[in-house]
């Protein structure tokens, strides 16, 4: 009683509520980091490590399967990663599905050594042994895949968690991909072994052998060197287990650094926005803050070619392109005040593809002269 009047008793929930709050407070005074928001300081340094190779001059990577695809995933735009990160797990779940199911029958059903010839028998003993750590590794894939997606199907409700996800999960989606690869490679050998135990002749033996043998050969070097001309960011982690030769070679290595310019683009527009900036770091070469030159730059776009604004992957490789050029708005605004200045100016915004990972239309680089001449006319 309080003059009078009754204090109500606070039901159970909220007391609850406000112990819980109470928890979370401790906890975060305990680890020292801030409790709200996705990325915690272990979340931005998982990023960082999967990154850190974005942006620099590429060089061999042995393990950079481990990581390869969640790079690509992470670049995608907002709207499209859950998408895609569920169609990618869902292809590994799938395919190491129907590899398991394919050699499910031969635990079951193994190579009977005991009716071989004794010549024989070891083979029939190896392409036994080598059924169990196939049929082990699919299994584990088709569990564990499903176990993902579930994840992925009933927590990453924001762009944000999903990337913070993916962050985690890259090894373990580069030991999906490997774990399929794996058994299946193990397959192949397996059939050349089974083919030197039931056919009878040597010609017939080592025809299939030969035949077995370069069908492979073709597909693996038909694969290795498309991908890494259409891929070629997400093929260079594999390079060290395919085609490591590759990994020398001028174009690939260029391809590469070029790619690379759209690929921190996407992750700068899709990711660093929900992170704490402060704490980040750097992103490839350059921090994430923007320098006084790309902001100056950025207000310029905003204004000169305003249909940039939703299109912001567009905009970051134009801004990266003017500043790796050295064009910033200051030697524009030079450039505009001699004699044919514009003639210059559309020479200046001429950006390569296959130099600068953009090429504006003539229209663009119409309205960009444009609006530099403008700003710099005299007013009436």
């Amino acid at each position: 009683m309080v003059e009078g009047r009754t204090v109500e008793k606070r039901p159970e929930c909220c007391e609850r509520d406000m112990e819980q709050r109470k928890k979370m407070r401790v906890a975060a005074d305990r680890s020292g980091e801030d409790i709200n928001g996705p990325w915690s300081e272990r979340d931005q340094a998982a990023f960082q490590r999967l990154i850190q190779r974005i942006g620099k001059d590429p060089h061999a990577e042995i393990l950079g399967m481990f990581g390869s695809e969640a790079r690509g995933l992470i670049s995608a735009p907002k709207s499209e990663v859950y998408d895609r990160a569920s169609a990618f797990l869902s292809a590994i779940n799938v395919t190491a599905a129907l590899v398991l199911s394919a050699i499910t029958g031969m635990v079951t059903s193994p190579v009977d050594t005991s009716n071989l010839p004794p010549h024989q028998q070891a083979l029939g003993i190896a392409a036994n042994m080598l059924t169990y750590p196939m049929v082990a590794i699919q299994a584990c894939i088709v569990m564990f895949s499903t176990y993902v997606l579930l994840m992925f199907a009933a927590h990453a409700h924001s762009p944000d968690v999903a990337y913070r996800a993916i962050a985690h999960f890259s090894t373990l989606m580069g030991s999906f991909q490997v774990g399929i690869y794996l058994p299946l490679l193990l397959w192949l050998l397996q059939i050349v072994l089974l083919a030197h135990i039931n056919l009878t002749s040597d010609w017939e033996r080592w025809t299939c052998t030969a035949v077995v043998v370069a069908t492979y050969a073709a597909f693996h070097m038909m694969f290795s060197y498309s991908t890494a001309r259409a891929f070629p960011r997400g093929m260079w982690g594999w390079l060290a287990i395919t085609t490591p030769w590759l990994m020398y070679q001028d174009s690939v290595r260029s391809d590469v650094s070029r790619l690379d310019g759209m690929y921190l683009a996407g992750i700068q527009e899709a990711v660093l926005h929900g992170m704490d900036r402060a704490t980040v770091g750097k992103v490839g070469e350059g921090s994430t803050e923007c320098s006084p030159e790309e902001q100056q730059l950025t207000q310029w776009l905003d204004r000169a070619l305003p249909e940039l604004g939703g299109q912001g992957m567009q905009r970051s490789l134009l801004i990266r392109a003017l500043v790796n050029q050295g064009l910033h708005l200051p030697a524009l605004t030079k450039a505009a005040r001699i004699s044919g200045g514009f003639r210059v100016l559309i020479d200046m915004f001429s950006f390569s593809l296959d130099e600068d990972g953009l090429e504006l239309s003539r229209g663009d680089r119409l309205r960009l002269a444009t609006a530099v001449m403008e700003d710099n006319a005299p007013s009436e």
